[in-house]
């Protein structure tokens, strides 16, 4: 059961709960409110209980942080998923970058969300250094790795936005290496791509 305490030299309600391994921990509410810091507890205990059962997934993980910043700062949490913050974020950059650079990025944006599959429908938060190595070495075996590390860098700057606008607290991208491009794979030539002929033809006149 969650209840309260609070210490002699501290203005805020200390949380009481079980741990999913059924031990007994404390912690700071940070909240000077009786109502709101019983309210924390209560979400904190309901979390464990639902990891000690198996069942917390990251839907019901992302549903109590939510509930738990709704109640504190009465408004919600803000949020998008991956597939909305991607494509908007492309649409956005019309405002700010060349017709080239702009097609490019809504290129990377389209191709990420489908390498994603059903994780697109997720918040962009929960997207993972993992998701981005496997768009990364997508690309890589379809056309170059010089390629596959110019759609990195993009992805970069689309994550990147991501954590300025306050929707995730870092940047998968960021920590995804580039990959290495021999002497002869930089002097390499190929042809084009199906995507990259797309690309062309709907600039040609």
């Amino acid at each position: 059961m969650a209840s309260l305490r609070r210490l002699p030299n501290s203005p805020f309600w200390i949380g009481c709960y079980s741990k999913a391994d059924e031990t007994r921990t404390q912690r700071s509410t940070k909240q000077r409110d009786r109502r709101k810091a019983q309210m924390i507890v209560d979400r904190w205990q309901e979390s464990e209980k639902l990891a000690s059962e198996g069942r917390l997934s990251e839907a019901q993980s992302r549903r109590i942080i939510g509930e738990i910043y709704e109640r504190v700062n009465l408004v919600p949490l803000a949020s998008a998923s991956a597939r909305d913050f991607l494509t908007g974020w492309a649409e956005r950059r019309k405002a700010d970058a060349s017709m080239k650079t702009q097609a490019s990025y809504a290129q990377v944006a389209r191709d990420f969300v489908s390498s994603l599959g059903p994780r697109a429908l997720l918040d962009i938060s929960m997207i993972t250094k993992a998701d981005v190595a496997k768009y990364r070495d997508s690309v890589a075996q379809r056309v170059t790795k010089a390629t596959a590390n110019n759609c990195l860098k993009q992805l970069r700057v689309a994550l990147g936005a991501a954590v300025r606008d306050g929707l995730s607290q870092d940047n998968p991208a960021a920590k995804v290496p580039r990959l290495h491009v021999s002497q002869d794979e930089r002097s390499q030539r190929r042809p084009f791509s199906l995507a990259e002929l797309r690309l062309i033809l709907s600039h040609a006149n």
